[in-house]
């Protein structure tokens, strides 16, 4: 409604309301009217639904029942001898079998819902069928391949059967199959009943009008498949699929309601209610069309919106009446308005309406003679303004040129970014540092030119600055001549206005720092190399209280089984020196002071518990005032020189002495060929004794030819493992068994 003048704007504006109220009326009539209406039709659909279901349960227990009080009759549990049966009558003669014949047809003469009985033998052959004439049009003599019949000789109990083909004239029924039971209690019978399904088609309380159903019921088996049906019976006889409709498989699945849905076989939009029939499974729907269902619902919104229109063209023309009455001062108030826009300021409104707009006119009359004092005020308030404007910008240019100057003096190069991370301001340095210039660069990203391997980082760094972060990080630049050089860059976000965007920062040459680095970890290598390599562990330690330890090289490791950051607590080299030891150790230390040089030999305690003989020198370092600063040294393990020295101190004569008075038997074996084979050297009394052999008769003699169980027994490879690692190795106690000895052995 742009540009339309207000004499058409505001009745159109009222008549537009007044339209809108009456639409919104409308539609809040119309939708709760529709509810209610839809409620009471879903109410009724629900009840007759109950009311079909309940119908068809009595239909089927009537039938059930009659059947049940056949089957127990005394005549029907007599024995069912298959010599008068004749295969061609499908049963016995019309003639055999007078008394169950007589109370089968005084069932049927009694009833309505049942169609013909038959009465079967417990293999499920045919004994009679009444009427007689239906016996004859039987297309099979034994009925066991039903499924009715193998849920009744499964549970001994009454069975209703879903559709089923008839086996007199081969249309839809239902079975109602009744065990007779023998004096045994066992199976003597089974007296199956063909249910008329026209019968329960007719038990609902379906609604016509002339021809045309308005509401119906129907059923279907557990399968889904029609068995009774209100409206339209042909479904039956073509044994008609429900079970894809909406309605059937909710009331197949247990549940119970209503729905709205199409039926593509019936044709058209249903209201349904559906439930499941009580004890079998079959789902019963009651259904009405929509269109029937809410036709009240569309006549009471007809109703509602012609009332509506004669009342929005009522309260119309009275609109237009009162808005014509409002818009010629107006009218007049937007003239005189319009010139004192376009800068008459002398033009006033004359309005007497006695109301609000004689009130806007006076106001308006009021602001006009205002404005025209400030006019003049402004005009000079401009004039200081523009003069104020004109030294601010020269004192401005002067500072640029300032801050140009010194950013363009710097070796270090000045960038700034966009938030895409195209380069828009780059300092002189660039090609110094790069060998390219800054027009070249303008307009490109860092990313063309740093390494692969930091692509990844940059971009991380380059977000965290984005989202308002100072980031101080390093990178690899390509330069012109393909040179790689390191750079050293801090970021800090542009703000325009609360809002990040662009990035600017400096960037500075650190690659003669970066191969200072390189060469110093490479030197650093090459100690810890040489270090790892030797026996002799280096070390620093203070030279007071317990001498802690403030450096160690990486090999104590592999040596005492304790890290580098083991060594360096506190009180740790005091704590592991054998009590024995530390008290010579500590007193002998201040030869140290005296002559700046010691050596010692101590035991220390191993990671694993056991004690290591260590020869370690000292070396006093002093500042240069000649205090003592700390101690320098090197420790070596000596243990096994010590168990040389001792193993030598022993003599032969001792230890033969103790070979032979050892009450456990002891071997010595050599090996040959490659650890393949092993040989007796020695063999002590107690091994004579308990092995009950001589020790001439195995002295270099195979371990293989004296013992030939030894590689059944798990000994022999043993002894491979010892004799390749120089480890000793316990044999737990096992069963050893040859054709000389048997017995538990322990190695």
């Amino acid at each position: 409604m742009r540009g339309m003048s207000l004499r058409i704007k505001l009745p159109l504006t009222i008549v537009g309301a007044i339209i809108l109220t009456g639409v919104v009326t409308w539609l809040a009539g119309y939708f709760v009217g529709r509810n209610i209406l839809r409620d009471q039709a879903i109410a009724a659909n629900v009840n007759n639904v109950q009311t079909y279901a309940s119908a068809a349960s009595n239909y089927l227990q009537g039938a059930r029942s009659q059947l049940e009080i056949v089957a127990d009759m005394p005549e029907m549990s007599q024995p069912l001898s298959d010599t008068l049966i004749d295969p061609s009558l499908h049963g016995v003669p019309a003639d055999a079998a007078a008394t169950q014949r007589e109370s089968i047809a005084s069932l049927i003469s009694h009833s309505q819902r049942i169609r013909h009985v038959s009465l079967l033998r417990a293999n499920g052959d045919m004994y009679l069928t009444e009427p007689y004439e239906e016996q004859l049009k039987l297309s099979h003599n034994n009925l066991a391949y039903n499924a009715w019949y193998k849920e009744l000789m499964s549970t001994g109990k009454t069975v209703i059967s879903g559709l089923v083909i008839c086996p007199t004239d081969q249309s839809p029924t239902v079975v109602i199959a009744v065990p007779i039971h023998g004096p045994d209690g066992r199976i003597t019978g089974i007296l199956a009943g063909h249910l008329s399904l026209e019968g329960l088609s007719q038990v609902g309380t379906s609604a016509w009008k002339g021809e045309t159903p308005l509401s119906w019921g129907y059923i279907t088996d557990s399968r889904g498949l029609i068995i009774a049906h209100e409206a339209n019976p042909k479904y039956v006889q073509e044994q008609t699929d429900f079970s894809s409709m909406p309605p059937v498989s909710q009331a197949l699945a247990g549940k119970e309601g209503t729905l709205e849905y199409y039926n593509p076989i019936e044709g058209g939009e249903r209201l349904g209610a559906y439930m499941q029939l009580p004890d079998t499974g079959w789902a019963v729907v009651y259904v009405m069309p929509t269109k029937i269902a809410f036709a009240p619902v569309n006549q009471m919104s007809r109703n509602i919106a012609w009332a509506i229109a004669v009342l929005v063209v009522l309260i119309g023309l009275a609109g237009v009446m009162l808005a014509r009455q409002i818009t010629l001062p107006l009218d007049r108030l937007t003239r005189t308005a319009e010139a004192f826009g376009a800068g008459d300021l002398s033009q006033r409104i004359r309005v007497k309406t006695g109301d609000e707009i004689e009130q806007l006119a006076t106001e308006f009359n009021q602001m006009a003679e205002s404005l025209a004092d400030k006019e003049a005020q402004l005009r000079e308030h401009a004039a200081q303004l523009e003069q104020k404007v004109e030294e601010r910008t020269r004192e401005l240019q002067e500072s640029e040129k300032k801050y140009r100057d010194l950013v363009e003096e710097l070796p270090d190069v000045v960038f700034s970014v966009d938030q895409n991370g195209a380069m828009t301001y780059l300092s002189p340095a660039i090609e110094s540092m790069t060998g390219y210039s800054a027009s070249e660069l303008m307009g490109r990203t860092f990313a063309d030119f740093l390494h692969p391997d930091d692509l990844t980082p940059a971009l991380e760094n380059f977000m965290r600055t984005l989202s308002g972060e100072t980031v101080v990080g390093e990178l690899r630049f390509f330069t012109r001549s393909g040179e790689l050089r390191w750079l050293r860059n801090s970021n800090k976000p542009i703000f325009v206005e609360d809002r990040v965007v662009g990035v600017r920062g400096v960037f500075s040459d650190i690659t003669e720092r970066k191969k200072a680095e390189e060469l110093l970890h490479q030197s650093l290598d090459q100690l810890d190399l040489l270090l790892n390599a030797s026996s002799h562990v280096l070390y620093r330690c203070e030279a007071f209280g317990d001498f802690d330890a403030t450096y160690i090289s990486s090999n104590i490791e592999p040596i005492l089984g304790y890290t580098q950051d083991d060594f360096l607590q506190k009180g740790f080299w005091a704590s592991k020196i054998h009590p024995e030891d530390a008290p010579r150790i500590f007193a002998e230390l201040s030869q140290l002071f005296e002559h700046g040089f010691h050596k010692h030999e101590y035991r220390f305690q191993h990671k694993d518990g056991t004690w290591r003989w260590m020869y370690d020198e000292l070396k006093l370092d002093r500042d240069e005032k000649g205090n003592a600063k700390d101690i320098l040294g090197s420790i070596v393990d000596i243990t096994e020189r010590k168990q040389a020295e001792a193993e030598l101190i022993a003599s032969g004569t001792k230890f033969r002495e103790l070979f032979e008075s050892m009450s456990n038997a002891v071997a010595v074996y050599e090996a040959r060929e490659n650890g393949n084979d092993f040989v007796f050297k020695d063999f002590n009394r107690s091994g004579e004794q308990i092995e009950k052999i001589k020790r001439q008769d195995i002295i270099g003699k195979s371990v293989l030819e004296v013992f030939p169980g030894v590689k059944d027994f798990g000994l022999f490879e043993v002894f491979q493992r010892v004799w390749r690692t120089g480890k000793p190795e316990h044999h737990p106690v096992s069963f050893y068994k040859d054709e000389r000895i048997v017995g538990w052995r322990d190695n």
